[in-house]
C-alpha cells in the first residue's frame, strides 16, 4: 500500500461507498439515491478503479485507511439535520 496515494472521489462515489459500507445492495442504492442500478455499478466501478482494488468489499475495507467516508450517513446529510 502507498502511504501517499491520495485517493479523489467525487460526492457521489462517497455516498455509494458509505452505503455499500452499509451493506446496502446496488439496487437500493439506486432507489436510495434515485438513480439507475447501471449507474450505481459504474460509480461502484470508478471506486474499485481509483482505490486500486477489485471488489466492493475490498473498496470498503481500504476506505477508512483512506478517511474517505465520514461518519455522517447520506440521509442525514441530505436531511439537513445535523450529527448528534
Amino acid at each position: 500500500m502507498d502511504p501517499d496515494l491520495i485517493v479523489s472521489l467525487t460526492r457521489r462515489e462517497t455516498e455509494i461507498l458509505s452505503l455499500l459500507d452499509a451493506r446496502l445492495s446496488i439496487k437500493e442504492i439506486a432507489a436510495v439515491l434515485h438513480i439507475s442500478p447501471r449507474s450505481v455499478e459504474r460509480h461502484t466501478r470508478s471506486i474499485a478503479r481509483k482505490l486500486m482494488v477489485r471488489t466492493q468489499r475490498e473498496a470498503t475495507d481500504r476506505a477508512p485507511e483512506l478517511r474517505l467516508l465520514s461518519s455522517q450517513a447520506p440521509e442525514a446529510e441530505s436531511s439537513g439535520e445535523s450529527p448528534p
